[in-house]
């Protein structure tokens, strides 16, 4: 639609006011004042929204993935996986997503320089040439893909590859929605030398494997084929000799026959949720070349938060060294306590147990460590609706149902959430089918 001609008549007499205005000189001499008040002002506004921001984002970090800071103890007995999204977060690690602006300031130097210091500094960890972070773990196998794509390789995959990724699509599956040359090999069991010899990789392609590497033969390195690894889960440090088997450490996986590895950054690594992609420094830097790398790039605070993670101990490392000693002595002590409140309470408590079985390191693997228990049951609610309660008072208590018994696991609970936790076992059998008050953390 034409613009009427009387805008167009009230445009032209604005303009012309605007234009006599600007050639009084006193007229520009107060517009310049009050720019450059304007310009003195603006970065002590942006500071405050800065600042306004970044305590908005702390708190929603805090709340959502930290379980020792009063909203939720977790007695599940299993530190990552179903009803635990993942080990806390570090307060540093949180504050390096809120803060990457301050932290080039601190730097004196550009943005390019800051992430390429703190890059070098998380490889000396895992032992990796050059690193990158995507958005998701989805994002980094796309790019890969990407990658075969664009230099026309193509992609092998045994067929016992099936790795469900995070957003729960199998790999294969993903590999085939990218377009991307594909070729499955091998059976559901496993590959072998056979397989590889029909299946004749050529120099500059692609192997991507996940899972069980123990049921996989891969071709001579004189294939010179680029090999890369996903891992369903990885650690930066060795954990202790008392978790078994052992998870594996990013620097183990390349220092074999992988050349490049994606790993969840929100796992046992305990950073934010994204795709860490690190091994050989070539195949890095094609992929960071690549048409696609933008659009699957992590933010910078995603970035910023990934790398300092990598450098960091995990959050749960205090409480993967507690003794069983140490564990069967809280056990005790909290086992008095409820039979003190039994007797005080009219014997709500109808049972209680101390076992001494495994606790688990992520839901689903084999992962396992020693760890002290309390079976307790309700002598009026089952485990389930005693297991419900428990889990909408605050601080939420996170158990296990077995059977008719709730099952409270002490490997995964602060020794400073010991009277918390007693709080809310005690405070829970007052009532028989109503959700009590809130408990005073």
């Amino acid at each position: 639609m034409a613009i009427p001609h009387w805008t167009v008549d009230l445009l032209k007499r604005q303009l012309s006011d605007v234009a006599e205005q600007l050639t009084n000189p006193d007229t520009v001499r107060q517009f310049r004042t009050r720019a450059n008040s304007l310009l003195q002002e603006l970065p002590q506004a942006a500071t405050r929204v800065w600042d306004q921001a970044k305590s908005e984002v702390q708190q929603q970090w805090g709340r959502r993935f930290s379980l020792g800071d009063g909203t939720l103890i977790n007695a599940s007995g299993i530190a990552q996986g179903g009803n635990v999204e993942g080990p806390p977060l570090l307060p540093a690690v949180i504050a390096a997503g809120t803060e990457p602006l301050a932290a080039f300031r601190a730097a004196r130097t550009n943005a390019h320089e800051y992430w390429k210091m703190q890059a070098q500094r998380a490889c000396e960890q895992i032992k990796s040439e050059d690193l990158l972070v995507a958005g998701s773990v989805e994002g980094a196998v796309l790019a890969i893909a990407n990658l075969a794509s664009l230099s026309g390789a193509t992609i092998f995959i045994p067929r016992c590859c099936a790795l469900q990724m995070p957003s729960g699509i199998v790999l294969p599956d993903l590999l085939a929605a990218s377009k991307t040359q594909v070729r499955e090999l091998g059976s559901s069991e496993g590959t072998t030398t056979a397989d590889w010899q029909r299946a004749a990789p050529k120099e500059g392609d692609i192997i991507i494997v996940a899972g069980d590497m123990d049921k996989m033969e891969l071709p001579a390195k004189e294939r010179k084929c680029l090999v890369v690894r996903i891992l369903a889960d990885a650690t930066v440090h060795p954990l202790p000799e008392s978790v078994s088997p052992t998870p594996p450490t990013i620097a183990q996986t390349l220092a074999g026959e992988s050349d490049v590895v994606i790993v969840s950054g929100n796992g046992l690594i305990s950073g934010p949720e994204c795709g860490l992609i690190c091994g050989s420094a070539q195949a890095i830097q094609d992929l960071a070349a690549s048409p696609l790398w933008p659009a699957v790039c992590g933010s910078h605070s995603t970035w910023a938060m990934m790398l300092t993670a990598l450098q960091q101990p995990t959050p749960l490392s205090d409480m993967l060294e507690v003794s069983q000693e140490n564990l069967n002595h809280r056990a005790q002590n909290l086992a008095i306590r409820f039979a003190a409140s039994t007797e005080q309470e009219g014997g709500k408590i109808g049972e209680c147990k101390i076992t001494n079985d495994s606790a688990s390191l992520v839901a689903g693997q084999p992962y396992q460590l020693p760890s002290y228990q309390l079976r307790l049951k309700h002598s009026q609610l089952s485990a389930l609706e005693w297991q419900k309660q428990l889990m909408s008072q605050s601080p939420a208590l996170l158990t296990e149902a077995d059977g008719d018994s709730i099952v409270v696991d002490l490997r995964w609970v602060d020794v400073n959430q010991d009277d918390d936790l007693a709080a809310a076992i005690c405070g829970s059998s007052k009532s028989d089918s109503q959700t009590p008050s809130p408990q005073a953390s």
